[in-house]
């Protein structure tokens, strides 16, 4: 499965329309939320998921979703090991009714499991000389995902009762210890949605993200800082030297695909993408 990056189809719906070559596909009701890989399927607690063959192909079905079970087996699967990136966070699923969550799940089971995770990524830049330059994090070594890769400044998941700005609110500061005053200036660009396929504790996972895309220009000397640990550095680019980052592999997926919505916006005649 190549990675895509498309744009979403709906703000909250979080179903899965393909289900990539040798995965599960993952049910609840009559909703297709993720897809499960051969090495995980073993792993489903049989309290909480069926797992059928219809035409001979297994399918999985998340049929009770109540938080004494789906927390426990969580913390069951984080005791022995066998849950990389523990997070200790609730995250909701949506179905295609976008009326309100179905239910409430860990969110380091987002990956094994394949369903959706929400997200805010803020390009963070600067003007010099009629010039945008993009802040760009350096992301902690101690990061179950993506260690050691640049990433937009000021990025992450929405929580349970979030919305896209109070996420980016409390990421803004977190994140780069950016105010509440400078951070509502954030404007909205675009949603996205990223797909891959991924390892989890050697195990081929399905990574699924929606990144609510924001632009967000600071004075000149603003300088970040690093509150909440997860970022180990911070460096200020043009946009040209972050580009040639991204083509060497240097970036995360998502944020290298939101910085490259700011260079179509800033310096289209810039790209020249393969």
């Amino acid at each position: 499965m190549r990675p895509t990056i498309t744009a979403a189809p709906a703000l909250l719906d979080a179903s899965l329309a393909q289900v990539p070559e040798g995965l599960t596909p993952l049910w609840y009701r009559q909703h297709c939320l993720g897809a499960v890989s051969p090495g995980w399927l073993p792993r489903l607690d049989a309290r909480i998921f069926n797992v059928e063959t219809r035409d001979g192909q297994p399918h999985a079905r998340l049929v009770r979703v109540e938080p004494t079970l789906l927390q426990p087996w969580a913390q069951e699967m984080q005791a022995r090991g066998a849950l990389p990136g523990w997070r200790g966070e609730a995250i909701e699923i949506f179905g295609p009714d976008e009326q309100e969550p179905l239910f409430h799940i860990e969110r380091s089971l987002l990956r094994p499991l394949g369903l959706l995770l929400r997200t805010v990524q803020v390009n963070v830049y600067t003007v010099h000389q009629g010039q945008p330059r993009l802040w760009c994090a350096r992301r902690a070594a101690h990061k179950a995902i993506d260690p050691g890769l640049l990433d937009s400044l000021v990025a992450g998941g929405i929580g349970c009762d979030e919305t896209p700005l109070s996420t980016l609110f409390r990421e803004a500061a977190e994140e780069a210890g950016l105010s509440q005053a400078l951070a509502r200036h954030a404007l909205p660009t675009g949603i996205m949605d990223s797909t891959s396929l991924s390892e989890d504790d050697g195990h081929t996972v399905l990574h699924r993200e929606r990144m609510h895309v924001f632009d967000l220009q600071v004075p000149e000397g603003f300088q970040p800082t690093h509150p909440d640990g997860e970022t180990e550095s911070a460096s200020l680019q043009s946009l040209e030297a972050v580009l040639a980052q991204i083509r060497q592999g240097q970036w995360t997926r998502e944020g290298a695909w939101a910085s490259i919505n700011l260079m179509h916006r800033h310096q289209k005649g810039m790209l020249q993408l393969r």
